[in-house]
C-alpha cells in the first residue's frame, strides 16, 4: 500500500497512512497527476438587481444634462446657427458620458470580489447635517458604507468584499473564511512595507514619478488660475492701475484665490528645480478628510511640520499621537512617504 498524498509506502496490512492518516491505495493503482488549486476569480457577472441599480443611476444625471442641451440645440438650430454652439453641445454630451461612472459599471457588467485588510472605519458629518460612513482598506482604498456595516466591521480584520470597480459601490462584505488567503495577504503586505522602508531610508532626491506628480499639480493650478483670472480680470486691471476697491467681497475672494494658486505653484516650481527632499521626525497630532467632487483630499497635522497634504495610503496607515519619519518637499510641504518610529 502507499499514500497518494504523502507518496510513502507502508505495509499492505495497514489501511491508513502512518504519517497523515489518509486512506492507502494498492501499489499498482494509477494516480491522477496533482493540479494546482484554482485561483479565486477576481470578478463575476452582475445580478439583474445590480445592473438595474447602475442603469438608473447612469440615466438620471445623463438626462438632466442632455435634455436641456437638446432643447438649446433645437433653439439655436432654428436661428442663426454657428459651429461654436454645436461644439459646446457635443463637448457637454461627451463629458456627461465620459464622467458617468455608473454607465461604465453598467456596460462592463461585472463586479469584483477581492480580499483586503480593513485599516480604518470613520464617520463624517457634512455642514448640512448629512452623516456618512467610510471604510478604508489597505489596497482597495475607501468605500462609503451604511450605518449597519459601520457598526459591524472592525479595523485590522481581513474581509472579502464584492464591489463595482468604477463607482466603488460596495455590495457585500464578510470576514474572509480562508486562513491561508489571510496569511498570504498579510505576508505580502509585510514584504511590501519592508521594501518601502528600505527605499525610504535611501531617498533624498525626487524620483521621476514624483517629478511628474509635481508637474501635474502645477498644470492643474495653472488651469484653475486661468479660470479665476478670467472672472477677476477687471479687478486685476483695477489693481494694476491703483483704483481697486476692497469693498467688493467677491472680487477680493477671487484675487485671494489667484494669489494662493500663484504662491503654491511657485513653491512647487522651486521644489521641482532643486529636486531635494527633506527628512524629519515629528509627532502626528491630527487628521482631516475633505470630500470633493473630483475626489477626497487628505491632510495630516504634525507638531512641528504643521498641516500637510498626504496620500490616501498614508492617511489610512497613520495614527494620532504616534511619531513618524517624514520625507517631504521643503517648500510645497508635499509628503512623499512616512515611516513609523517605534
Amino acid at each position: 500500500m502507499y499514500c497518494p498524498k504523502c507518496s510513502i509506502k507502508f505495509p499492505s496490512g495497514e489501511t491508513r497512512c502512518p504519517k497523515c492518516g489518509g486512506p492507502g491505495l494498492p501499489r499498482n493503482t494509477p494516480v491522477k497527476a496533482a493540479t494546482a488549486d484554482p485561483k479565486p476569480v477576481p470578478s463575476m457577472a452582475m445580478t439583474s438587481k445590480q445592473s438595474r441599480y447602475h442603469l438608473i443611476k447612469a440615466l438620471f444625471p445623463f438626462l438632466v444634462i442632455t435634455v436641456p442641451i437638446i432643447v438649446i440645440f433645437a433653439f439655436v438650430l432654428s436661428r442663426n446657427f454657428t459651429l461654436i454652439p454645436l461644439l459646446i453641445i457635443i463637448g457637454l454630451i461627451v463629458a456627461a458620458i465620459a464622467l458617468n461612472k455608473h454607465l461604465y459599471d453598467f456596460v462592463n457588467d461585472v463586479v469584483y470580489v477581492e480580499t483586503d485588510q480593513l485599516l480604518k472605519v470613520e464617520k463624517f458629518k457634512e455642514p448640512k447635517m448629512k452623516i456618512y460612513y467610510v471604510t478604508l482598506f489597505n489596497r482597495l482604498g475607501d468605500f462609503q458604507v451604511d450605518e449597519e456595516i459601520y457598526n459591524t466591521v472592525e479595523p485590522y480584520l481581513v474581509y472579502r468584499i464584492m464591489y463595482s470597480p468604477s463607482t466603488k459601490k460596495l455590495w457585500k462584505i464578510k470576514l474572509e473564511p480562508n486562513q491561508a488567503v489571510i496569511d498570504q495577504l498579510l505576508n505580502t503586505q509585510e514584504a511590501e512595507e519592508l521594501k518601502n522602508t528600505e527605499y525610504l531610508a535611501e531617498q533624498s532626491r525626487l524620483s521621476s514619478g514624483q517629478r511628474k506628480e509635481i508637474i501635474k499639480m502645477m498644470l492643474t493650478n495653472l488651469g484653475f488660475g486661468v479660470i479665476v483670472a478670467f472672472f477677476a480680470r477687471d479687478s486685476i486691471k483695477q489693481l494694476i492701475s491703483g483704483s481697486f476697491e476692497f469693498s467688493n467681497v467677491l472680487q477680493v475672494l477671487f484675487l485671494f484665490m489667484l494669489w494662493m494658486l500663484i504662491i503654491q505653484t511657485a513653491f512647487l516650481l522651486i521644489d521641482l528645480i532643486t529636486g531635494k527632499l527633506e527628512s524629519t521626525v515629528d509627532l502626528c497630532i491630527g487628521f482631516d478628510r475633505t470630500s470633493r467632487p473630483l475626489g477626497s483630499r487628505y491632510t495630516a497635522k504634525f507638531q512641528q511640520l504643521g498641516k500637510t497634504f498626504v496620500t490616501q495610503q498614508h492617511y489610512m496607515h497613520m495614527r494620532k499621537a504616534e511619531r513618524y519619519r517624514i520625507v517631504y518637499s521643503r517648500w510645497s510641504k508635499l509628503v512623499w512617504d512616512v515611516q513609523k518610529i517605534p
